[in-house]
């Protein structure tokens, strides 16, 4: 059973090891800092303010329905896991690498993500720690086969890009393994224990020239490739809104978190680019700041469709990591948008769309050590 599901239905949480008990649902304490601090980066793209919280501990999935392709969580393509990169990273190393749409990480210097996870035979010499108001920065050079793996990267000319399509141009210079964690009061200000705690969210990224006004860049683009339109964020239509709202409350996904009192509250906005919308819709539970989302779903409005007014909604996915969603673009030019997310108020993660349902294809995620408000 997930963590949300304990929490919403009052399950028994003393077998949990980080959770700090409270009188609200602890699974959101953590994530109230973290919101603040993503707020004074810029966070916060969702319309309405609607926030997901990324969980102390990573929830398992309920299994899909026998006749349904896996949802996106089930299904979720971990690039930390690949033993080769995935969309959004190298494409043709012996031509150098060409970057679609990678995250961009702020924390310790700006960097672009090369690889969602790290071997450890490309990792050598001793971690160097940059403490930024508790979240730890653990860094490691690269070894001989940690540099040969990224050679493609180092030089590469990209774009980095904003939320509204704005950019700047910046050179890939170098790359280190990097690894964030939010310590809380349960590991040493030290750069070895940051690494070891923080092995669910090491990357391999690139150091980067700046050159140009990078503020608020999100993700990184090879500058030889046509730059997309940034799609569009805004709160759903009316009709729209009732539409997703009636299908989410139809999942099984949300039905395993609610208890059907009819107190629920949602947010709904829609994600449009090149004749291609997407509506994502949240389900909020309450927390120790007010409501928060714990589930996003996410459709393709099929407009004149035979839905009537707010056409058709195609499913794609539910996803208890997303926070929010901060970007979207048509990155490979395939007419599907890949879609950026928070997992929470600093991790970054590509979307991307394939066998009718989006999956997690690189993920930039900051390790979680305790819970609190």
């Amino acid at each position: 059973m997930s963590l949300a599901r304990m929490l919403l239905h009052g399950q028994d949480m003393a077998q949990l090891p980080v959770l700090v008990p409270s009188a609200l649902t602890p699974r959101w304490r953590w994530a109230v800092r973290r919101w603040a601090r993503g707020l004074a980066a810029g966070a916060g793209a969702l319309a309405a303010g609607a926030v997901v919280a990324l969980w102390c501990t990573r929830p398992e999935m309920p299994p899909p329905l026998p006749d349904e392709a896996p949802v996106m969580a089930a299904a979720a393509v971990d690039a930390r896991t690949a033993t080769r990169p995935t969309a959004g990273a190298a494409e043709t190393r012996e031509r150098g690498e060409i970057i679609q749409m990678a995250p961009v990480v702020r924390d310790g210097g700006m960097r672009v993500v090369l690889r969602s996870h790290v071997d450890g035979a490309w990792v050598s010499g001793p971690a160097s720690l940059t403490d930024e108001d508790g979240l730890l920065i653990a860094t490691r050079p690269l070894s001989d086969a940690g540099r040969a793996e990224v050679a493609g990267a180092m030089g590469a000319a990209l774009r980095l890009v904003r939320p509204d399509g704005g950019s700047c141009r910046a050179v890939v210079t170098g790359a280190v393994a990097l690894a964030r964690v939010d310590a809380g009061d349960e590991i040493d200000r030290d750069a070895d224990a940051a690494w070891n705690a923080a092995d669910d969210s090491r990357v391999v990224a690139g150091d980067l020239e700046l050159d140009g006004d990078c503020d608020g860049a999100l993700w990184a683009r090879s500058a030889s490739l046509a730059q997309p339109a940034p799609a569009q964020i805004a709160p759903a239509d009316p009709v729209t809104r009732r539409a997703a709202i009636d299908a989410l409350e139809k999942r099984p996904e949300y039905r395993e978190l609610t208890d059907g009192s009819g107190s629920e509250e949602f947010a709904v906005v829609t994600v449009a680019a090149g004749g291609e919308t997407i509506v994502a819709a949240q389900f909020l539970a309450e927390t120790c700041v007010g409501k928060m989302p714990v589930l996003t779903a996410l459709w393709r409005l099929e407009a004149g469709a035979g839905g009537g007014a707010a056409g058709e909604l195609r499913f794609l996915g539910a996803e208890e990591r997303i926070k929010d969603i901060v970007g979207a673009a048509d990155a490979d030019g395939d007419g599907r948008l890949e879609v950026l997310t928070q997992d929470d108020a600093l991790g970054l993660a590509v979307m991307h769309r394939g066998a009718g349902r989006y999956r997690f294809a690189q993920r930039a995620p900051v390790d979680i050590r305790g819970c609190r408000c």
